[in-house]
């Protein structure tokens, strides 16, 4: 009604019953062709799709927001008719997402159309290895945990990953933060993400944060880490003030919404990974969560008077065994301590420890023939499409050149003909 209201496209040319009367005859026209409300779900569940790579949405009048929600995370997303309500509301939503640039944009052609680009996977680029291991271990359908989520970066990874049936639960304890991470997981294609005001702790309660300027956001911590100035390399950041929030444990979060099993845990709390674990004891001591990547960085555990080994001990002491991440996200050697400025590590229940290896093993043979082929095909389609260009400039010069010359013969036979 707003869209016809306002007069876009020049619905409201059309008197309002014709207008709903086209609905109603579209809404029978989709009842009537069998096809099911998730047809988009099911064909990503069967062919075990997590985004697609080319999306065209030019179907009907009435369906073109619900089909965005569906799509969304696609490479490249093209909109036809974006003058009319079938794409005037995607074309504005996309031109606002941080995730997607506009790469074409003909608005007088027909009734206007645009591409877009998708903006990489994530915006994060430091964290392949760990990324690559989200992709080789997080399965549609899961249930996943982002403790410490900050702006969401890894929360719209895991969002891709699960899918439509699965669950992403993020938290992140401080306000402006967690407001950053709340309007971007508000946007079209995060429907399996609740985000939480919480900070994750040992126990429910309160614990005040030491917060620093928002470019530092990520060091926002307990304790008082002493962290040198990346700019100039020589004097130490200092603190902006400091927030106090509400805690949660895991056992206690997860008792509440009635979670029986979280498949994959990310932990990322600039040093207080110890009091995480000790709030998740009945989830560990039950073998209840599937893979923990967890982050250990030397300054910020010195900040909390805590050592990695810690974090290591209440892992081993619930039956977890603890691995590094090697390049391409496979697992590397077991490890009981660290004295990294930085890294992340996965742990996983003991008693699976040799099935898992196995089957990471297995799937980083399959990874560099697929990497392979990728590369190979990158290189076939960049030489396709320089082929194509060449064609069109040859082709189009003859077009020209014939035009050319038909006018000059036309020319001549008016000439004669006067």
């Amino acid at each position: 009604m707003e869209f016809y209201r306002q007069g876009v496209g020049g619905l409201n040319r059309f008197p309002l019953a014709d207008v709903l009367r086209w609905l109603e005859q579209d809404i029978e026209y989709v009842r009537n062709s069998g096809v099911t409300a998730d047809g988009i779900e099911r064909i990503k569940r069967e062919h075990k799709i997590k985004c697609f790579d080319v999306v065209l949405i030019d179907g009907s009048e009435f369906t073109g927001e619900a089909e965005l929600r569906q799509v969304y995370g696609a490479k490249f997303i093209f909109l036809d008719n974006i003058n009319t309500y079938k794409n005037y509301v995607n074309h504005r939503q996309l031109m606002e997402d941080d995730g997607y640039t506009l790469i074409y944009h003909e608005p007088n052609q027909r009734n206007g159309r645009s591409a877009f680009r998708r903006n990489g996977k994530a915006s994060f680029t430091s964290e392949q290895k760990e990324r690559d291991l989200v992709d080789a271990l997080v399965r549609p359908e899961m249930v996943v945990f982002d403790v410490g989520a900050n702006v969401g970066d890894y929360t719209e990874l895991f969002s891709r990953s699960v899918g439509p049936g699965g669950r992403v639960f993020a938290f992140e304890p401080i306000a402006s933060t967690f407001g950053r991470l709340k309007e971007r997981m508000a946007k079209p294609g995060h429907e399996n993400v609740r985000v939480f005001q919480n900070a994750i702790y040992s126990t429910d309660g309160e614990v005040t944060f030491n917060v620093f300027p928002d470019e530092y956001s990520g060091w926002n911590s307990i304790g008082k880490p002493e962290m040198l100035d990346p700019k100039t390399h020589k004097n130490i950041v200092p603190f902006a003030g400091s927030q106090t929030a509400v805690s949660r444990s895991l056992d206690s979060f997860c008792e509440q919404h009635g979670i029986g099993r979280i498949d994959f845990l990310k932990v990322d709390v600039e040093g207080a990974e110890k009091n995480v674990f000790r709030g998740a004891e009945g989830l560990l001591c039950r073998n209840a969560i599937g893979f923990i990547q967890f982050e250990i960085s030397a300054k910020m555990l010195e900040g909390m008077k805590a050592t990695a080994r810690e974090t290591f001990d209440v892992l081993s002491e619930f039956g977890y065994e603890c691995r590094k991440i090697r390049e391409g996200g496979s697992l590397g050697e077991r490890v009981v301590d660290s004295d990294a400025f930085y890294d992340n590590f996965v742990a996983f229940p003991s008693v699976a420890a040799s099935y898992v290896v196995q089957q990471m093993e297995a799937l980083a043979q399959l990874r560099v023939p697929v990497w392979k082929l990728a590369r190979d095909l990158d290189a076939v389609r960049t030489e396709l499409e320089e082929a194509r260009q060449r064609i069109a400039f040859i082709e189009g010069s003859k077009f020209w050149k014939l035009r050319n010359r038909w006018h000059s013969l036309k020319n001549k036979l008016n000439r004669r003909a006067s």
